[in-house]
């Protein structure tokens, strides 16, 4: 078979069609078949060796000449739709195009469209001024670092399909450029629902899209892997505690609140010390500070009382460490342990132990769970047969004040 031809761009083109390769952030390379502009958008079509691409080409150069590139902006089920409606105007002597005139001319032209990536900007405009989350049962803005996580999802997204009018992204379409990607079934689900978001925003009453538009339903995620959670041993976690004692002791009260009262690192660095009650051994997370945007009281085990009395947060500052902060630690404290530190491990450790010695519902109540149902699916086989080694983590206090203090001489002198 003779090489691809270069066009007079020095492209690779076959049958008047360019051909671009493309690498996944996985590392394969695709081949796109640029089909120019069809119906004011640039439509690609992907392929994974250049030879099925360019055979591709020479398919789309026959049916152009019969039916025109514009047929190639229907999806499967929009054709098909199509014949159908033709089947039932045979022999009435109506086109599709007097038909849908007519039904514009009773019901009213649909609402405007805008491109996908402007429908896009204005929800993410919305997250930022909306004092209620989308379907949410708690009303409170979203945060900033939710709306960045979601913006960057549909900024991957629409770098390929912006230029593409909102109604016309279809379920088929966004399915073939997730499987594209290379994402993993996790991500490839985060960025359908990111795009799904955007849609059930845009087709509510007062949307900028009619109803019954949004591609996403009835889209299935791939079947995910579901890994339990990674905890520490009670062993391990005492010496992560006490590599804090000796050598960052004032991160030592955010530590162990984290590992023992399991409160989110967000919620940790919008409370102070006024929130710590020691008269009842609770620790109050305020509405406007928890993550579900309900007010909630943490208990305070005996030993994380006796690491807050003997290493005391200070007065006026936020109980946890900024993120920088505790990223650089992580890393020094990796290399001179040898352990991994997997995101919300102190969390997952909490979770794993109260459970084992509390249950389900106790547990559910302490992290701000609405239902224990996170628990069943993550927690429950992790939590069985581990009352002792949760005995064990609930008793892991600070070393006493004399020890701290040789601990700490010797690392500043190491």
């Amino acid at each position: 078979m003779a090489r691809p031809k270069n066009d007079e761009n020095g492209k690779v083109s076959e049958s008047g069609f360019r051909i671009r390769r493309r690498v996944l952030p996985s590392g394969a390379a695709v081949f796109l078949v640029d089909l120019g502009l069809v119906n004011g958008k640039r439509r690609r079509q992907q392929f994974a060796t250049i030879t099925a691409a360019r055979n591709h080409c020479r398919l789309l150069a026959v049916d152009a000449e019969r039916v025109g590139l514009a047929a190639f902006a229907l999806s499967d089920h929009d054709r098909e739709d199509a014949v159908q409606a033709l089947r039932m105007l045979a022999g009435t002597g109506a086109s599709l195009s007097v038909v849908a005139a007519a039904y514009c001319a009773k019901h009213g032209p649909p609402k405007a469209s805008k491109t996908f990536q402007a429908l896009c900007d204005d929800f993410l405009d919305w997250m930022q001024t909306t004092s209620r989350k989308l379907d949410a049962k708690t009303p409170g803005p979203y945060r900033p670092a939710s709306i960045v996580g979601i913006a960057g999802q549909l900024r991957r997204t629409y770098c390929d399909l912006g230029d593409t009018p909102a109604i016309a992204i279809t379920a088929d379409e966004l399915r073939r450029w997730l499987d594209a990607q290379g994402f993993s079934p996790v991500t490839w689900d985060n960025h359908r629902r990111a795009v799904g978001m955007v849609f059930s925003w845009a087709t509510r009453k007062d949307g900028p899209l009619d109803r019954g538009t949004n591609p996403v339903s009835g889209m299935r995620p791939p079947p995910m892997a579901r890994r339990n959670p990674a905890i520490y041993t009670p062993e391990v976690t005492e010496r992560v505690l006490r590599y804090v004692e000796s050598h960052r002791p004032d991160l030592a009260p955010s530590f162990a609140i984290a590992f023992f009262a399991g409160i989110r690192p967000e919620e940790l660095r919008r409370i102070t010390p006024d929130e710590l009650d020691f008269d009842s051994g609770e620790i109050r997370i305020p509405a406007e500070v928890s993550k579900t945007h309900q007010e909630r009281l943490v208990t305070m085990s005996d030993n994380l009382l006796a690491w807050l009395v003997r290493h005391p947060p200070e007065a006026g500052k936020p109980l946890g460490a900024t993120a920088p902060a505790v990223m650089h630690f992580r890393k020094g404290m990796r290399e001179a342990l040898g352990v991994d530190t997997p995101k919300d491990i102190a969390r997952h450790c909490f979770a794993t132990y109260y459970c084992a010695l509390h249950g389900m519902d106790a547990t559910a109540e302490q992290l701000g769970h609405e239902s224990t149902a996170m628990l069943h699916r993550h927690y429950k086989g992790l939590a069985r047969n581990r009352a002792s080694a949760a005995a064990r983590y609930f008793a892991i206090g600070p070393k006493p004040a004399e020890e701290a203090t040789l601990l700490h001489l010797v690392s500043a002198t190491a």
